[in-house]
């Protein structure tokens, strides 16, 4: 008999192997939701705060649906904080601190500058 003839014909333990297969390979796609309260020493406003957490929003919309990282930022006050929810499969803690220091304001770790804190500023006034 040609075994092309029957090409779906499983055996009664490739069945359980493949649902094996296919159940961790979905698992790999889940998402890590996780939160970040980073504090923002250089932000002495809430408007600074706002500025920035519309940064990271935009970050995120200039991604595609699959790649969004942010479920949300949120600015606190006292001292100056973001609470980010980010998926950790998409985006690391020190990535989303070197987004914020492309903008001047250092956090966690890495320095802001404040010549490019100061473009940002006017970059969103200019906008307004």
């Amino acid at each position: 008999m040609n075994r092309l003839a029957h090409p779906l014909k499983f055996s009664p333990v490739s069945v359980p192997l493949l649902l094996a297969f296919w159940m961790a390979g979905a698992a790999c796609y889940r998402s890590d939701l996780r939160e970040w309260e980073v504090a923002i020493p250089d932000a002495e406003t809430l408007e600074a705060l706002e500025m920035l957490a519309g940064h990271l929003r935009a970050y995120n919309q200039r991604l595609t649906e699959e790649a969004r990282t942010f479920e949300s930022v949120e600015t606190r006050m006292d001292p100056p904080r973001l609470l980010i929810r980010y998926n950790a499969r998409m985006i690391a803690r020190k990535n989303i601190a070197h987004l914020l220091a492309d903008v001047g304001y250092g956090a966690d770790g890495v320095p802001g500058d404040p010549e490019r804190r100061e473009a940002f500023r006017r970059q969103a006034a200019d906008a307004d």
